[in-house]
């Protein structure tokens, strides 16, 4: 691979405007089930979420005397009211304590499940399509895992995920258990994607960052099925939800899954979009039209230097770029551009010669603090938002220029018509769905040079 093609990988695309054009919903995975409402990993959460036609995604380790336990944590002591590591106590020991009063007094006296009574709670929803992910916490555990969930009929409900994503011989041995068991290989990046998508004895990919469209129709046109988990949708992030609808993600593990659900529900059909003009002109501006960078900012040397800091503060300045995104309403009423107060950036879609994007600073990706927005748009009035860098919202980039040469840089923006303002009034919120649109600006150019080459 050339270091143009690697540099194109890191480059995250946004097409157009397609709002939930995917046929089918992504299924919903909740994160060691309804976490924030019941005590996590808990036959009480793992019902509840299964009477809401949820997934969930569960952990598992194994005792001193081999039983398979549904537990996140290599010990006891943070979710019970007892102490010690899971691989010291025995079956016995582990059901005496209480894994619930942690939570909330109100469950009180909930045990730790085995997982083999994990999977016969769900073998008893069988008519519900939910997908269960198990994190294999433990080791050597995926082949027994199997044939319990041969045994309840369940196998093909499960995505083996854990140490699966990265041990090739893990998902070896599960797939020589049975040809059934779904198995997934993780990539952290675009960069990883590739590799991911061509894993051996694995038919789902795991991705950690919002995917493109194309890499999703990737990963189906050979067959295979997309999750994603991680910070970009853990979170309570609606934005993030809808571009995973958008592209067509199969599965999306998250934190807040009743949110989730809500935010999918919202999602406007296809033909309701199609008849709806855009309610906002965007416009990106570039305040210079050429950026120099230092001598040392470009090629191999400051691509491992990027690569391998740790440090945001150590990152250079240097690399910032002065654009203003314009946003004008065009409608006749209000437009919000945040919804329920939480901010948004822009997404950027940069091409040219190299990007690159370090993994060590994956923490510092997503929506970013604020940008000093309003939340709405009065018809006929524009509103402006400055970018400073390649990731907007930071003041840190996350992205960095690595060769000189022509770029191109476009803008994407979700805003909202028949939303109230906020702070909500005190009154009925407007009838009808609300409607969300992603504003693409058209492309502008920036020339890219190195310091003592300028014309």
């Amino acid at each position: 691979m050339t270091m143009l093609s690697k540099c194109l990988l890191t480059v995250p695309i946004l097409v157009g405007i397609h709002l939930a054009a995917n046929a089918a919903e992504p299924l919903i995975v909740a994160h060691r089930g309804l976490l924030r409402h019941a005590p996590e990993n808990t036959l009480a959460n793992f019902r509840a979420c299964l009477e809401l036609r949820l997934g969930f995604e569960f952990d598992i380790e194994r005792t001193k005397d081999g039983h398979l336990i549904c537990i996140h944590d290599g010990t006891v002591d943070r979710t019970t009211n007892g102490t010690g590591k899971v691989s010291d106590l025995t079956l016995e020991q582990i059901q005496e304590l209480d894994a619930g009063s942690w939570f909330d007094p109100k469950f009180a006296g909930e045990p730790i499940p085995t997982v083999d009574e994990v999977l016969r709670l769900v073998a008893d929803f069988k008519q519900h399509d939910v997908l269960i992910a198990v994190d294999l916490k433990a080791e050597n555990v995926g082949r027994d895992v199997v044939r319990l969930a041969e045994k309840h009929g369940v196998l093909h409900r499960l995505l083996f995920i854990g140490r699966t994503i990265t041990e090739p011989e893990l998902r070896k041995q599960i797939k020589g258990a049975s040809t059934k068991a779904h198995t997934a290989a993780v990539a952290n990046n675009a960069e990883e994607f590739p590799k991911a998508l061509a894993a051996p004895n694995a038919d789902w990919v795991y991705v950690r960052f919002l995917p493109t469209k194309e890499q999703i129709e990737a990963i189906h046109q050979v067959g295979k099925k997309s999750f994603i988990a991680g910070p970009t949708v853990a979170g309570n992030l609606p934005d993030s939800w809808q571009h995973c609808a958008d592209v067509g993600l199969d599965a999306i593990l998250a934190d807040y899954p009743l949110e989730l659900r809500t935010t999918l529900r919202e999602l406007p059909s296809e033909l309701d979009e199609a008849a709806l003009p855009a309610p906002v002109e965007a416009r990106l501006v570039a305040k210079r039209s050429k950026y120099v960078l230092p001598k040392d900012q470009h090629g191999e040397v400051f691509r491992k230097q990027i690569e391998e800091e740790t440090d945001a503060d150590k990152l250079p300045a240097s690399q910032k770029i002065d654009l203003v995104l314009e946003l004008k309403n065009i409608s006749k009423r209000d437009v919000m551009i945040w919804r329920g107060g939480v901010m948004t950036t822009p997404e950027l879609e940069v091409g040219g010669p190299g990007v690159i994007s370090p993994e060590s600073l994956m923490t510092f990706f997503g929506g970013g603090s604020g940008t000093g927005v309003q939340p709405t748009i009065a018809p006929g009035k524009t509103h402006r938002i400055r970018i400073k860098s390649l990731n907007p919202g930071y003041d840190t980039p996350s992205r960095y220029w690595c060769e000189p040469g022509e770029y191109t840089i476009k803008a994407s923006y979700v805003v909202y018509t028949g939303l109230p303002s906020f702070p909500f009034p005190d009154k009925k919120q407007p009838q009808g769905a609300p409607q969300r649109f992603v504003i693409t600006t058209t492309p502008i150019k920036v020339q890219i040079v190195v310091e003592g080459d300028e014309e």
